[in-house]
């Protein structure tokens, strides 16, 4: 079944789909490759009543989220089975995929992943070389003075040491 929509609503013309289905609908609207698509028009978020909703298969919450963040679609997920649009949101994803939208939503996605990876293993060094040097998980009284000291020297004209 990829690539379908696995459900239909007939009252309310929604659709529930997996991941994989509709990954595969949405990678048939990309533009190619270099092509610059018509400018997205993103709608708002908040123009629609929150509903939430549970999962078909599993009869669990589904959490609303924001499709790739940027797209202005919020689809109910979720993640173990699939996702829930509502009457038109399939529409308006295609067409957020056919700009190039999609594309661009997926790379900056990709960009954020990256510097987070990056801001924690910076954080993960920080907290290898000791309390001293770390202070972030200490409290503000059990802070020794040479750490105060060692950042005081870090800040032009307040280095302890200096004579002047």
């Amino acid at each position: 079944m990829d690539g379908q929509i696995l459900e239909r609503c007939g009252d309310c013309g929604g659709e529930y789909c997996d991941h994989a289905a509709l990954r595969s609908v949405l990678s048939a609207h990309l533009p190619p490759v270099g092509a610059r698509g018509a400018g997205y028009h993103r709608p708002s978020p908040l123009s629609d009543p929150v509903r939430y909703r549970r999962c078909p298969a599993c009869n669990e919450p589904m959490l609303r989220q924001n499709f790739r963040e940027t797209s202005g679609v919020v689809v109910d997920v979720c993640s173990a089975h699939g996702i829930w649009l509502d009457r038109g949101e399939l529409a308006m994803l295609v067409e957020f995929a056919s700009t190039g939208a999609l594309v661009e939503a997926e790379r900056r996605l990709r960009e954020r992943a990256d510097a987070r990876k990056r801001l924690d293993e910076f954080a993960q060094g920080l907290r290898a070389v000791g309390p001293r040097h770390y202070l972030g998980h200490l409290q503000a009284s059990s802070v020794p003075m040479e750490a105060i000291a060692d950042i005081l020297r870090v800040i032009p004209g307040l280095d302890p040491d200096d004579d002047r």
